[in-house]
């Protein structure tokens, strides 16, 4: 019963957990704002300014900060730097680096400015969300030690009589605990450890750990960055979260998730190093079962994609590889906009289904030569809507049924089906409408012949602003007038 009460007020925490997102891409922000809200992470709070990040510390208080290294005016680094004097040394305020730099020496760089760790880009949501879980339970079990400290400290002190109880009590947990608890001297010799880390590393009794080094526990092509790591915590006189293979006495690798801190003395003196191992795999194994379920339902969502769209191509043979044409120049402009790979994955999805609702739409009216009335256009106008309406019924990683529904919104408010305006529509949105209209006008159709590419560029640069998102404008115009994108 004890073991459940402790779990369910942990996910409790984690639910009301404050997180930071600070990136200058508008999109990445939406996107890590999704997915902690899908996961059930409501306190949240974001900016793509990186001057505003030190006042919304102040004012926000945050559990976890996700913050992206290269940003303009200033970047990843030296916000941490500003953030420094901030967080108290004792505190383990867990700051995960978003990141498409990988090397050792970025990462070291990062360490040092206080990054607990790291992600790089592009990154999956299954990871993101292990990740965010694993640094928000370390904080919330290190804010537990420290008030199950303070308040063992107090009670010291006003019940001296009862020194020898507590210190029972306090050596209880520590040998019941599920996870390894160790002491280090400061060139990382174990001096203690409790019954778990002596299981963990395959020993009989934790004294036969006693004077060995823990550095050497570490599989060699991970000492050298452990190394580091253990040297920017003894100079930091901080805390750091980190993960290793490890190697049992047997020579058996094992994944190993280690907490270390700095104990110091009443003066400021350090004295030790404790650290906190925890075994993760199975969590490793659960992280491979859930890539490999993802990756079979995301292939089934693709075929349902390609059936959904050949569905209306049938429908309408006159329009038969619209939406893949669409969907071939909507990804192009969004890799030119230098989107992230989730946004560009969902704007080219969007894209080869974005005529879905189009099966609501009389055949006559899609195949009719000639000019189409004013009654037969509004029932075309219904199209959006109704391929929102299918596809909000399913749920996928992307919003789809929102992209579609505004594919037809226009930036001063004179589309349909609700006339929304600016930034009022998704950015997927105002990129499929770029792309639509350009593929729309350079092909034939019942009603009239092919316009040709020329007269689709220009109709979206006299009108860039007006009707169309101007960075989606200019990245079709490069794609076609320097790059030679050819639609084929």
């Amino acid at each position: 019963m004890k073991t459940r009460d402790q779990g369910t007020l942990m996910e409790e925490a984690l639910k009301q957990a404050r997180i930071l997102v600070v990136d200058d891409q508008e999109e990445n922000v939406l996107i890590l704002e999704r997915m902690l809200h899908h996961e059930g992470y409501n306190h949240l709070r974001s900016t793509t300014d990186s001057r505003k990040v030190l006042s919304l510390f102040n004012e926000f208080l945050p559990d976890l900060i996700l913050l992206d290294l290269m940003m303009p005016y200033l970047d990843g680094y030296a916000v941490m730097e500003q953030l420094k004097p901030l967080i108290p040394s004792d505190s383990y305020l867990p700051i995960l680096v978003l990141t498409a730099d990988i090397t050792l020496q970025s990462k070291l760089k990062a360490l040092s400015a206080g990054a607990k760790d790291f992600l790089t880009k592009p990154f999956g949501a299954t990871e993101v969300l292990l990740r965010i879980r694993n640094l928000l339970e370390t904080r919330f079990l290190h804010l537990e030690l420290q008030n199950q400290s303070q308040v063992l400290e107090e009670k010291v002190r006003e019940r001296t009589g009862q020194l020898f109880e507590s210190e029972a009590r306090y050596r209880a947990l520590v040998e019941t605990s599920p996870d390894g608890i160790s002491l280090t001297d400061l060139n990382a010799n174990f001096v203690f450890c409790n019954q778990q880390t002596a299981r963990l590393c395959g020993f009989e009794t934790p004294e036969a750990m006693y004077g060995l080094n823990a550095l050497e526990l570490i599989v060699p092509e991970g000492r050298p960055w452990a190394t580091e790591n253990w040297k920017r915590v003894l100079e930091a006189g901080g805390a750091r979260n980190a993960e290793y293979l490890l190697l049992r006495k047997d020579g058996s690798p094992f994944p190993a998730e280690i907490y270390i801190s700095v104990i110091q003395d009443a003066a400021g003196n350090r004295q030790a190093i404790m650290g906190i191992i925890r075994d993760i795999t199975e969590r490793r194994r659960t992280e491979e079962k859930l890539q490999r379920s993802y990756d079979r339902l995301r292939q089934a969502m693709e075929e349902t994609i390609q059936a959904m769209a050949m569905t209306v191509e049938r429908r309408d043979p006159y329009t038969a590889g619209h939406q893949r044409r669409v969907a071939h120049l909507a990804h192009a402009i969004a890799t030119e906009m230098s989107l992230s790979e989730a946004v560009v994955s969902s704007i080219k999805t969007a894209a080869a289904i974005h005529d879905l609702g189009k099966i609501s739409v009389p055949a006559e009216i899609l195949s009719k030569p000639g000019r189409i009335s004013e009654a037969e256009f509004e029932i075309i106008k219904i199209h959006p809507q109704v391929g929102s309406d299918i596809l909000k019924t399913i749920d996928f990683p992307w919003p789809l049924a929102q992209i579609v529904l505004q594919h037809h919104e226009r930036m001063n408010g004179s589309g349909y089906p609700s006339g929304l305006s600016g930034q009022d529509i998704l950015l997927e949105a105002r990129i499929l409408h770029v792309a639509d209209l350009v593929e729309a006008m350079s092909s034939h159709r019942p009603y009239r012949p092919a316009r040709g590419i020329d007269i689709a560029l220009k109709e979206i640069s006299e009108n860039r602003g007006v009707y169309y998102d101007p960075g989606a404008v200019d990245a079709c115009l490069n794609l076609f007038v320097e790059r030679g994108f050819v639609l084929e």
